[in-house]
């Protein structure tokens, strides 16, 4: 008839993957951030969701975008209202980098948190020289999320008390 083989491999434990989001604990969770609009532009539909969900549990308004063209386009029209852009630097058809400079371009002002979960050394070069708002790595925890946003509502009311 023909030959039959056996095989015998090693069972090897799964490693549990890191979760998307990871949840500080219950006093480190944020305050409520009304009013706040953002924009979160990500190629990957899981990782746009993620953010948006977190944002929202904070209260803030999202709109996502899987690419930097679309982002761009909608942050010409409206960028008097958004307070926030999360941007992600590895992304088919415009990268991170050029988007943001297209974003500086419409306004050079703009809040831009880098969100990545890239540990490239050259990359992590490119996004400091990139004068960004800050840096959110992956996986997502949500107190530190808050934080970074504090930080940047906090800065924007100081600097509209001094003018």
């Amino acid at each position: 008839a023909g030959t039959t083989f056996v095989l015998y491999f090693p069972l090897i434990p799964e490693t549990p993957k890191k979760p998307l989001v990871q949840e500080g604990p219950p006093e480190m969770l944020p305050e409520i951030m009304p009013r706040l609009k953002t924009i979160v532009v990500d190629d990957d539909p899981i990782v746009r969701l993620t953010i948006c969900k977190l944002l929202n549990k904070l209260g803030i308004q999202t709109t996502s975008f899987g690419d930097g063209i679309s982002a761009v386009d909608f942050y010409s029209k409206h960028h008097d209202s958004i307070d926030i852009v999360f941007l992600d630097m590895n992304m088919p058809l415009i990268n991170g980098t050029d988007t943001l400079k297209k974003l500086r371009k419409i306004d050079n002002d703009v809040n831009v948190f880098i969100i990545s979960g890239c540990s490239d050394s050259e990359e992590y070069q490119k996004i400091s020289e990139a004068r960004v708002s800050g840096f959110i790595k992956k996986p997502f925890q949500l107190h530190v999320l808050s934080q970074e946003i504090q930080k940047i509502t906090q800065q924007k009311a100081v600097a509209s008390c001094i003018s």
